[in-house]
Formats: structure tokens, C-alpha cells, sequence
């Protein structure tokens, strides 16, 4: 993933995020950052969000944020996710943040839904995470009448628009 003219590599396996610098049309590693001790269900940046320079956000399922600091390549908090009841035979999915995450005046915007493990069967509702940037706090969990929201786009003037994502 690019951020702010450096290049991250997240390796699953080992549960690491590596920064590589670009010099001379090279890539040169940088620091690396573990996520073991939070015990992750996958680590990708499908999960992950940059909302500045300085913070990103990794969610580590549908339990939890980790706050980390591209810059620093330093671990900064965590933040709980409430626990949203599952209609039977679904679980809590969060969206896939590189498509479906947005950060609008200090909030940070993520989907999550209910999804069975085929992803081919859907909850009829699905949740917004609003995250105070500033803070590291969520603020909200906004109930939103649509199954799998997973795609966010954002208007010129603002406006979030939120739909599905379909293979």
C-alpha cells in the first residue's frame, strides 16, 4: 500500500507491516511493525485505513481498531467495537476499508454487516463505525437499512454515499 510517498507491505503469515522508503527508483526496508500480540484474524490492507500521516487504523475483525503511526511505526491504542447482535447463522464483518472506509472532517466512516461465511447470504441491515480522528474514540454506531455495505464513495461537496460490494 502507498501512503504519503512510502510504500507499506503487510505480511499475514507473520502478522507484520514493513515500510520501505523509495530511493534511487529502489525500495529500501524501513522499520516493521508486529500486530502478534493482538491475536489477528488477517492482516491485509483491505482492513486498514490511513487518515493522516501520522495514524492509521487496522481492524482487527469486527472486535476492535488498532491505532498505529505510519510515521513511527509504533502501535498507538486500540479501540473497541461494540458488540452488535448477529441475526442467526451471520457474523459481524467489517467492510473492506481500502474501498469502503472514509475520513471526512476528523471521522472516520466504516461499514460493518452481517455475512455468513460464504459471504452469499446477508443480514437485511448493516452498521456504520463513526470514529472521532482526533480522539481515537468511537462515536457512533449508526444503523444503516441495507445488507453488506462495503463500497464508499464521496462527493465533491461531502456527501458519503455507501452501497454493496458484489464479486
Amino acid at each position: 500500500w502507498v501512503n504519503g510517498g512510502e510504500v507499506f507491505v503487510a505480511e499475514g503469515e507473520s502478522q507484520r507491516i514493513t515500510k520501505f522508503a523509495v530511493q534511487n527508483a529502489q525500495l529500501v526496508a524501513q522499520e516493521t511493525l508486529s500486530f502478534t500480540s493482538y491475536g489477528l484474524t488477517s492482516l491485509g490492507f483491505w482492513l486498514n485505513a490511513f487518515a493522516s500521516p501520522t495514524k492509521a487504523y487496522l481492524f482487527n475483525g469486527a472486535a476492535e481498531i488498532l491505532v498505529w503511526d505510519p510515521t513511527s511505526m509504533e502501535i498507538t491504542g486500540t479501540i473497541p467495537l461494540p458488540a452488535l447482535p448477529a441475526p442467526a447463522g451471520l457474523q459481524l464483518m467489517n467492510g473492506y476499508s481500502d474501498r469502503s472506509a472514509v475520513v471526512r472532517d476528523g471521522r472516520l466512516y466504516q461499514p460493518l454487516y452481517w455475512a455468513d461465511e460464504t459471504f452469499f447470504e446477508f443480514g437485511p441491515r448493516s452498521a456504520i463505525a463513526v470514529v472521532d480522528v482526533a480522539s481515537n474514540t468511537l462515536l457512533a454506531t449508526l444503523d444503516a437499512p441495507c445488507p453488506g455495505l462495503d463500497y464508499a464513495t464521496q462527493t465533491e461537496n461531502g456527501d458519503i454515499y455507501f452501497s454493496s460490494w458484489v464479486y
